[in-house]
């Protein structure tokens, strides 16, 4: 969670950051590659696990900055944040990465700005627009956070299993490939046209 880190900055699309243009598969395919994955029905909900577990650690960073008194943000603030640290820099990419209106994200950014999150700068390849930069208040809130995940880990290591633990991180922070999206015909579409 280092807020210091720059990632690209090129404003990547969603294919990008996860390794390229979306690969095609059909009905058939799918169907296919759900038999052979065979996958036990008290697991068939992982991404629901992963959505409630990402919530999870969220209150639990939250908790910890609270506890450090950083300034309080909304989940859709975190969102943004999250965004940037991804690489996401102007807002109308924002609001592509998160699927909300660039008024809301426009809503959002400005309210940021107020809590003295972040700020608006111009963009260095295009002067007309403007980009969203974490201000110094924001390294504070990042190196809270970061030692808010390692005490997370470190619980979770003492509750899951350092093995467990060790096993899951590998496979999260495996490259997943493009997301997968499919159009009206069971192919799978460009994910930047969503």
């Amino acid at each position: 969670m280092d807020m210091g880190k720059k990632a690209n900055t090129a404003n990547p699309d969603p294919g990008e950051l996860s390794g390229g243009t979306p690969a095609r598969a059909s009905r058939k395919k799918a169907a296919t590659a759900k038999a052979s994955l065979d996958i036990p029905p008290e697991d068939a909900h992982v991404s629901l696990s992963l959505l409630k577990y990402f919530y999870w650690i969220e209150l639990g960073i939250r908790s910890y900055l609270r506890s450090r008194n950083n300034v309080e943000f909304s989940r859709g603030e975190g969102l943004v944040i999250a965004s940037l640290m991804l690489g996401y820099s102007r807002p109308s990419d924002i609001a592509r990465q998160l699927g909300v209106s660039r008024q809301a994200t426009h809503v959002t950014i400005q309210q940021m700005k107020k809590k003295g999150i972040v700020d608006l700068s111009p963009d260095p390849d295009d002067g007309r627009i403007k980009q969203v930069v974490l201000t110094p208040l924001a390294k504070k809130m990042n190196d809270d956070g970061t030692v808010a995940m390692n005490l997370i880990w470190q619980e979770l290591g003492r509750r899951l299993g350092k093995a467990d633990l060790v096993r899951t991180a590998r496979v999260l922070t495996k490259d997943w490939g493009p997301p997968v999206v499919f159009d009206g015909d069971d192919q799978m579409g460009d994910p930047s046209e969503q």
